[in-house]
C-alpha cells in the first residue's frame, strides 16, 4: 500500500465513539493519517446534527457524554461510502439491530460493504 494507512470507524454509539477516540490518538504514532473518519447515522440533538457537534465540540453528547474526543476524529454523516472510501482499514462498531439480533446487523453491514471490501 502507498502513503498512511487511512482508517474508518463504522458506529458512533458508545463503543465505536470510545473506539474512535483510541484509535484517533494512537494513529499520530506510526504510519497512518492522521485522520479517522467516523460513520455517524445522523440524529438531531436540540436541533443539530450529531456530526456536526461531534466535529465543533469534539464530544458524543448523547453516547459518551462528558468525553472530549480527539481534533483529528472527523465525524461523517450520509453516506456509507463516503465516510469509508480509500480507508485500508475498517472498525465496525454498530448496534444491535431492531430486531436485536447483532449477527444480522453484522451481516448486513458486510453485505453492503462488499464493494468497498471487494472491489
Amino acid at each position: 500500500m502507498a502513503g498512511k494507512l487511512k482508517i474508518c470507524i463504522i458506529g458512533a454509539e458508545g463503543w465505536g465513539s470510545a473506539i474512535a477516540a483510541v484509535v484517533s490518538n494512537n494513529v499520530l504514532e506510526g504510519d497512518f493519517d492522521s485522520r479517522v473518519h467516523l460513520y455517524v447515522y445522523d440524529e438531531m440533538i436540540r436541533d443539530t446534527a450529531l456530526s456536526e457537534i461531534i466535529n465543533t465540540r469534539h464530544e458524543n453528547f448523547k453516547y459518551l457524554p462528558g468525553i472530549k474526543l480527539p481534533n483529528n476524529l472527523i465525524a461523517m454523516n450520509g453516506s456509507f461510502w463516503e465516510a469509508a472510501q480509500n480507508a485500508d482499514i475498517l472498525v465496525f462498531s454498530t448496534p444491535p439491530g431492531v430486531s436485536g439480533n447483532p449477527s444480522a446487523t453484522f451481516c448486513l453491514v458486510m453485505l453492503r460493504s462488499r464493494p468497498l471490501l471487494f472491489p
